[in-house]
């Protein structure tokens, strides 16, 4: 079991010093400040998310209960042509009576707005999140199904995003975007390594209602560090486990030539460039569909080796009127998982639905949701790595009594999770195909506060 690291004082002092500077430098009347607190209990068959047929030394499906509180305070400040927002959120989460295991994260958010002329907009932000998990942290409702690692680390993770949108004329436009960030573990187990990456994605749009056609090109950068190793068959072809540090090695015993190519090769930066076409329609009866058909070259950045072609593409149908908001969505293509550890060729189904039961009045509101996942790493050699899947399911009865408490949130939630991950071929784990399920019900209180004028 390893030592239980607490949340530092440090960086909660230094959001309220942030949040105290940016109250004081504006006025009154354009700053508004708004509060969340959110609480609540949680029973699952499976705290570590382990799989049903562990591997030799490894512990099966654990089941318990789980508390878990956020608070979160929002300040925006608006004028005529800025919009900012600072957000710090705390979230602290603890298992009872399976040992001393504790999730939490702090995270500061700055959110900006700009209209830099009648037709140009801007945006940016700039998130930090430093934390710790020693047990699997539940998804949140509405997130795609997505490959889950369980392990015990603490981390932190930062990312800066931009994007300015133009309008040339009434129907067309120009959208930029570009993201980057980076995932760095401290002291995980099992190991899991640093990744750094960008994504960068142009856009022409032109707009002839009810439909809408698109230009997309896009780039994706994934750079990931080296992991320690405790066997030779986790470094890979042409490279060694160091017994003294624990890090993958060449073999002094290799040419000249080939040590350049493997240097060139082995844990190259990999980048993802893709080209389609989007169309969208509003069949102005509630329904709106969108397709976006396209093509991607991965290859690895240092000697544009280890190409792989792929077509990608994404379907959606939305239906959205008072009664309920239906959506469905296919999509394939490459995505950066932190988690996994680069870049992964994944196949997505997600169905959301959110259905108010009693539509006047909107107390009560269900929603439902359930998703699946396949998905394969890319390595740099443009081989894909054993994958895994990932079935997902979520429902939820949510009360909101806006006329007796405004504010108020109740929510009663079922989750379910089934993953399947494929043995290794190297001999980095038993050669077993692994099996996890977790079940959990949760009970969920909410509550926001506004600044009172």
């Amino acid at each position: 079991m390893h030592a239980v690291v607490r949340p530092p004082r440090s960086i909660a002092a230094a959001a309220l010093v942030g949040i105290l500077c940016a109250t004081r430098a504006a006025s009154a009347q354009d700053l508004q400040y708004r509060g969340t607190v959110n609480a609540g209990i949680q029973a699952t068959d499976n705290i570590q998310f382990a799989p049903m047929n562990p591997v030799t030394g490894a512990n099966g499906p654990t089941p318990g209960f789980i508390g878990e509180v956020t608070p979160a305070l929002i300040l925006s400040y608006e004028t005529p042509r800025w919009l900012h927002e600072l957000q710090y959120t705390f979230n602290f989460a603890a298992v009872f009576g399976v040992g001393q295991q504790i999730n939490y994260t702090n995270r500061l958010e700055l959110r900006s707005r700009h209209d830099v002329s009648p037709i140009t907009e801007a945006t940016f932000a700039v998130r930090a999140t430093q934390g710790q998990q020693t047990f699997f942290p539940e998804p949140q409702p509405g997130q795609a199904a997505r490959v889950v690692l369980p392990g015990t680390f603490t981390f932190v993770t930062a990312e800066v995003a931009q994007g300015i949108n133009r309008r040339l004329s009434e129907d067309a436009a120009l959208t930029e975007a570009s993201t980057v960030n980076v995932f760095l573990p401290v002291n995980p187990e099992p190991p899991r390594p640093v990744v750094f990456g960008a994504n960068v994605q142009l856009a022409a749009q032109y707009n002839d209602d009810p439909d809408n056609y698109a230009l997309n090109l896009g780039s994706q950068l994934a750079i990931t560090g080296e992991i320690e190793c405790t066997l030779d068959a986790q470094c890979g072809a042409g490279r060694v486990c160091a017994v003294a540090t624990r890090r993958c090695v060449i073999p002094d015993s290799t040419t000249a030539v080939r040590r350049s190519e493997l240097e060139a090769q082995i844990n190259a930066p990999q980048l993802a460039t893709r080209l389609g076409g989007n169309y969208r329609h509003d069949f102005k009866n509630g329904f709106f569909s969108d397709l976006d058909l396209g093509v991607q070259q991965v290859m690895r950045l240092t000697d544009g080796g280890g190409q792989i072609w792929q077509p990608v593409g994404r379907i959606g149908i939305r239906y959205e009127r008072e009664e309920a908001t239906i959506a469905l969505n296919l999509n394939h293509g490459t995505v950066l998982d932190p988690q996994v550890g680069g870049l992964v060729l994944a196949d997505n189904v997600d169905l959301n639905g959110t259905i108010p039961i009693d539509r006047e009045t909107r107390y009560f509101v269900l929603q439902l949701q359930m998703g699946y996942q396949r998905g394969t790493s890319l390595n740099p050699f443009g081989a894909l790595l054993p994958g895994f899947q990932v079935f997902a399911g979520d429902a939820g009865l949510t009360y909101r009594p806006q006329r007796w408490i405004p504010g108020l949130q109740v929510a009663l939630r079922y989750q379910f999770r089934y993953q399947i991950t494929e043995p290794a071929a190297d001999g980095t784990r038993e050669e077993v195909e692994l099996h996890a399920m977790r079940n959990a019900v949760m009970l969920n209180f909410g509550f926001e506060f506004l600044e009172k004028r």
